[in-house]
């Protein structure tokens, strides 16, 4: 958004305006997109873009860290994942349901997945967010439910990461200890819907 509003003013465009799409998998909400409208806002204002001071008026403005917002993408951006300027080489808008929906003992995804540590990745964000929702009332519906979202694919993590293994190598006692955590994910994915 930065770079197309520096070239509408550089081009001397009086009107401009924000439209909130994500058809590429990734959810959309007006909470969500509060940060997005914010720095739109700040730049069509002042005319120019400064990190810091976006994000302090985001805080003035919302009443909650920009930094809480902006974190929303770690649920599919992960660790060893490039963004920002860079070309994202795993990351996906919808790589966490990648994670949520695949079926661990068909794992399509196991590639991507390889080498990863998500149960400890998705463990620190459920910790995270579950405190943004106490720190900020007022979001914490929004931080409730990615706090949730965390808690629920870290356990899938464990899930889909021990199960192939067990049913390749026929390790029923491990089997059984994991179709306990399965009653668990099932009954986590039917409180979150």
């Amino acid at each position: 958004m930065v770079p197309a509003l520096q070239s509408a003013k550089k081009n001397g465009i009086k009107e401009v305006f924000a439209t909130i799409w994500f058809n590429d998998g990734a959810e959309c909400s007006a909470v969500g997109a509060l940060y997005g409208c914010q720095l739109f806002a700040e730049f069509c204002y002042t005319g120019i873009y400064c990190e810091a001071e976006l994000k302090q008026r985001f805080m003035d403005c919302c009443g909650v860290e920009a930094d809480a917002f902006l974190g929303l993408s770690e649920f599919d951006y992960w660790p060893g994942d490039m963004v920002g300027d860079e070309v994202g080489t795993r990351g996906s808008a919808k790589r966490s349901k990648n994670l949520l929906y695949e079926d661990p003992l068909l794992p399509v995804f196991e590639k991507d997945f390889s080498g990863m540590e998500l149960e400890s990745y998705f463990s620190a964000l459920a910790l995270r967010y579950r405190q943004y929702a106490m720190q900020y009332p007022d979001y914490a519906t929004l931080f409730g439910f990615a706090g949730s979202l965390a808690e629920l694919l870290r356990d899938k993590a464990v899930w889909r990461t021990q199960a192939p293994l067990a049913v390749r190598t026929g390790n029923r006692e491990k089997a059984g200890r994991l179709a306990e955590l399965a009653m668990t994910l099932k009954a986590e994915a039917e409180a979150f819907a």
